[in-house]
């Protein structure tokens, strides 16, 4: 029986939607008193206008027969919400009490509970509904949705979430997590995640059938010699299945485009005796979000040899080094895939590095550590995070190279993955593995580590790559890295409105010619046989001679 005399309880919940990165243990949504626990069933219904209709179904669940509620309280962070209501379960309107405030950014809704249930294990519902204009962002033809990592405590008995998506926002590119359930209905996209599927990950959703990105580079080149000279620079370069390049403009024109054996478009020009020139080139890049699935990797007994290359030390790359080895034959095993290998690879290193914000925030030259000085440090910025990827996918024998470009974050969303220094170039390190049924894969372990995100078995719309090193850990540097002053921009990428692409131009980037180790070592080759036949003949000529002339 119930026990009038007892004093009902308030229950306080910290419900933090924050689009900062991750939600610090004494940030989590919780009961403030162990005497309740809670159920939550969220609807996020995006609108044609960008903004998100929040509906909170809240269940307060009484776990003795004493807890009765009086109050609960959501203290919502980071997002601002405006068209605040609060209903109970029976569509009563109630009056809540709310707080603003600006710095920090808190919007606590404090709800009086006017019929409580009462006796262990009844339930109270409310439900608060609300819209915010900070959980999705349309950029050029894409549609981006970040809802934060769920702060699931073990007070909260179910966690339920709805995204709804009209068809009008395009196909979907990705989702991570994976949905408990998938459906497409006349008005749009229903997907379904719970409290298992939100533990580790926040949701991330795309919408869209490619992006379209406008580049204008810069390039400073000087010859520091009297003699005339030769200089050479990195294009964004076409990668098949993900990036379309179309070049419009280079100016002064080179005298000479080739790839390199990475596939990179390198640009060549004559400089006089101590001149200086900026080149600018300017185009287009059509990209595309390329998904795997992590169990349909191949062995490692089928990677071609010609791989091989790609599993070699090199400069920043120590993969030789015993205490890298220690910790990649930890984390691999010869039996799984190559692509469950590099998962763990790429697990361990979310895991166990920290970004460097501190470091982030500084201005200058910051110096490049190296995959080993990464591992001890147990932080790093963007290359530190690919250079220790490349390190121990190389040192597990699974062919690994970087690739250094654009990435495009909304501010404040996923802040600070795309590192912007006073020049205001953003580039961004992620890297590549290479799985002998997937081709090359591209991962972005800095994203994951500051995201809370999956960025291994997808790749967003919002990476541009400028170069791929792969023979060689310093070379080729990706645009935005030729210049002499640090105040100069070289980087200038927009989003434009026409959304136009046109495939070809005046530079065909598919079909220049090769250079490299690759297309030399056959002309070496034959080069051998060849002067190696003509010794031969020489020697029988001479053999020939002496007899006769004995």
């Amino acid at each position: 029986m119930y026990n009038r005399k007892m004093q009902p309880k308030t229950l306080v919940i910290s419900c933090l939607v924050a689009t900062a990165l991750f939600i610090s243990a004494n940030q989590q949504a919780r009961a403030e008193d162990a005497d309740f626990d809670t159920v939550y069933n969220i609807d996020y219904q995006l609108e044609e206008s960008g903004e998100v209709a929040v509906s909170e179904t809240i269940g307060i669940v009484n776990q003795s027969p004493a807890s009765v509620p009086s109050a609960f309280t959501e203290v919502i962070k980071n997002i601002s919400v405006y068209n605040i209501k609060v209903l109970t379960a029976k569509d009563e309107e109630l009056q809540p009490e709310i707080r603003q405030t600006e710095s920090p950014g808190e919007t606590h809704i404090k709800v009086p509970i006017t019929n409580p249930s009462i006796g262990k294990g009844k339930k109270t519902e409310i439900r608060i509904a609300y819209k915010t204009k900070d959980l999705a962002s349309k950029t050029g033809r894409i549609l981006t949705i970040h809802i934060p990592k769920s702060p699931i405590s073990d007070h909260i008995q179910e966690y339920n979430v709805a995204l709804k998506v009209p068809r009008g926002f395009g196909p979907i590119v990705s989702i991570s997590p994976k949905p408990v359930l998938e459906k497409m209905e006349e008005e749009g996209y229903i997907l379904l995640f719970n409290k298992q599927t939100l533990k580790d990950y926040g949701i991330s959703a795309t919408f869209g059938d490619y992006q379209i990105m406008a580049f204008d580079l810069k390039y400073t080149l000087q010859n520091g010699s009297v003699f005339a000279a030769t200089k050479e620079f990195a294009l964004p370069m076409p990668i098949q299945g993900y990036q379309e390049i179309a070049i419009t403009s280079i100016s002064p024109t080179p005298t000479e485009l080739y790839k390199d054996a990475d596939g990179n478009v390198l640009a060549v020009v004559k400089l006089k005796g101590k001149e200086k020139v900026t080149v600018t080139a300017k185009g287009k890049a059509k990209i595309y979000a390329k998904k795997i699935n992590p169990e349909k990797g191949g062995a490692f007994d089928q990677i071609d040899s010609a791989y091989q290359k790609y599993t070699q030390p090199d400069g920043y790359w120590e993969s030789t080094n015993q205490e890298l080895k220690a910790v990649a034959d930890s984390i691999t095993a010869d039996e799984s895939s190559v692509t469950q290998n590099a998962l763990n690879i790429y697990a361990y290193i979310v895991k166990n590095i920290d970004y460097d914000f501190a470091l982030a925030k500084t201005t200058g030259i910051i110096s490049r550590k190296g995959a080993l000085k990464t591992l001890q440090d147990k932080k790093g910025l963007c290359l530190d995070f690919a250079d220790l990827f490349v390190a121990l996918a190389r040192s597990a024998g699974i062919p690994a190279r970087e690739v250094d470009g654009y990435a495009y974050a909304k501010e404040g969303a996923l802040t600070p993955i795309a590192q912007a220094g006073t020049t205001g170039d953003f580039l961004h390190s992620w890297a590549q593995y290479y799985d002998p049924k997937l081709g090359w894969v591209a991962v972005d372990p800095t994203w994951g580590k500051t995201s809370g995100l999956d960025y291994f078995s997808k790749l967003d719309n919002n990476h541009l790559a400028f170069s791929i090193k792969g023979v060689d850990s310093e070379s080729p540097l990706p645009a935005g890295a030729y210049k002499l002053d640090s105040t100069e921009k070289h980087v200038t990428i927009t989003f434009p409105e026409d959304e136009f692409f046109r495939s070809t131009s005046d530079y065909n980037l598919e079909n220049l010619p090769r250079k490299g180790f690759d297309t030399i070592r056959p002309i070496i080759i034959f080069g051998f046989v060849v002067g190696l036949g003509l010794c031969m003949i020489l020697m029988l000529g001479k053999t020939r001679s002496a007899g006769r002339y004995k």
